[in-house]
């Protein structure tokens, strides 16, 4: 046998005699014997993990009104505890050590502290405190029950969790006066400075409050009265944050005029655009025509597609979008950003397939005046120059729309 093995056995055998003198109650051989007493169990843990005298000292403090019935020692150099009591008190305390045992080794590690309660019941404090233990791996782990014998809440958690659930406890165990506790639960803002300012203003030294950030949530003990203003003011301060406006809706006119077409080809030139024939003549286009015209509703980006009719098919394509223009004051003005692609193409067969050849490409990005015509481009069309014109119209926006 090893001096260890020799260490545990004499520790074993000096505590048994020390607990069989004890159940004697000091009696020795020709004294006259006591009544007939119930004789108390008692057992040897060896722990694992945990240490000796720590999970002593926890039980010592949940059954400290057993202490007459009750005995653990603990051999800090063994690691082992000498349970002495009735057998259903040794049971317990046996099936307790091996769950303290085993928590030792969990990660995060875990650690039992008992919450005496002075004012509120452990029944009520538990069904408080079980919401804000969470859904994480971490929160998984804490364990919350109530002792309803001695009114204590029995918590075993991590560090970070058991100091969560002491400041709760602290707001929720006080002196009723007579007072109630609620729970706010914030939708759509964090308890940011704002509500905390407010809060501190309005429980002042009628009311205690608590914040989880986690939760997101107020609680908040006072008077039913100061209860329902705090209520008014969090629902006031916690709305739906404001939408952004909705954009307006533009219709945009896109005009392809070439110049040199024959007369019967072509559609008639409409008086609004006299302006605009005025200063094409100065650019070598005295004779333009409208080959295509495309009319588009766009509150933002924007696609079409369409026709000309020039003295063959071909085909016209139109993207970009159209944003709201702010000015300096903050108040949306008459001049929204147009970002405008135009692409006109025709198909030339052949043998074995079309081929697709381009016949003039613009590109451009412009802050438009609303309801004028505006040049956009001279580019050349085989012989002939031709100009894209656009106008912008402003209609009503989505928002104005929908309220009619």
């Amino acid at each position: 046998m090893t001096p260890h093995h020799k260490r545990i056995v004499n520790f074993q055998r000096s505590a048994i005699l020390a607990l069989i003198v004890s159940w004697m109650g000091g009696n020795t051989l020709g004294q006259e014997a006591r009544p007939e007493q119930p004789k108390p169990g008692f057992t040897v843990v060896h722990l694992k993990a945990a240490s000796a005298d720590e999970v002593a000292q926890t039980i010592s403090k949940l059954y400290a009104d057993l202490q007459k019935s009750l005995r653990v020692v603990p051999d800090v150099r063994s690691n082992v505890l000498l349970i002495q009591g009735t057998p259903m008190q040794v049971a317990e305390i046996t099936e307790l050590i091996d769950r303290l045992d085993a928590a030792e080794d969990e990660k995060p590690k875990l650690r039992l502290q008992v919450f005496q309660l002075k004012f509120t019941d452990a029944a009520t404090v538990v069904s408080l405190l079980t919401p804000f233990l969470g859904t994480d791996e971490e929160s998984a782990s804490v364990r919350i029950s109530a002792d309803a014998r001695s009114n204590r809440v029995i918590v075993y958690g991590t560090h970070k969790t058991m100091a969560a659930v002491e400041d709760l406890i602290q707001v929720i165990d006080v002196e009723k006066n007579p007072t109630d506790i609620k729970v706010f639960s914030l939708r759509y803002r964090k308890p940011d400075h704002a509500i905390l300012s407010a809060l501190s203003l309005l429980c002042g030294e009628n009311a205690q409050f608590s914040v989880d950030e986690e939760q997101n949530t107020v609680i908040v003990q006072g008077k039913p009265d100061t209860l329902n203003v705090i209520e008014a003011v969090l629902l006031r301060l916690d709305q739906r944050p404001a939408a952004a406006p909705s954009p307006n809706t533009y219709q945009l006119r896109v005009m392809w005029l070439v110049d040199g077409l024959q007369r019967d080809r072509v559609r008639k030139m409409p008086a609004s655009l006299d302006d605009v024939v005025t200063e094409l003549a100065k650019i070598d286009m005295a004779n333009p025509s409208i080959v295509a015209q495309v009319v588009i509703n766009t509150t933002g980006p924007f696609e079409a597609a369409g026709t000309a009719k020039l003295d063959r098919p071909c085909d016209l394509r139109i993207s970009g979008s159209v944003q709201d223009g702010i000015s300096a004051h903050g108040t949306e003005q008459a001049r929204p950003k147009l970002q405008i692609s135009i692409e006109a193409s025709e198909s030339l067969p052949n043998a074995s397939n079309a081929t697709v050849k381009m016949l003039c490409q613009l590109e451009t990005t412009i802050k438009i005046p609303l309801k004028h015509y505006v040049v956009l481009g001279v580019t050349p069309v085989d012989s002939m120059n031709s100009a894209f014109v656009i106008q912008v119209l402003p209609m009503s926006s989505k928002s104005e729309i929908g309220a009619r």
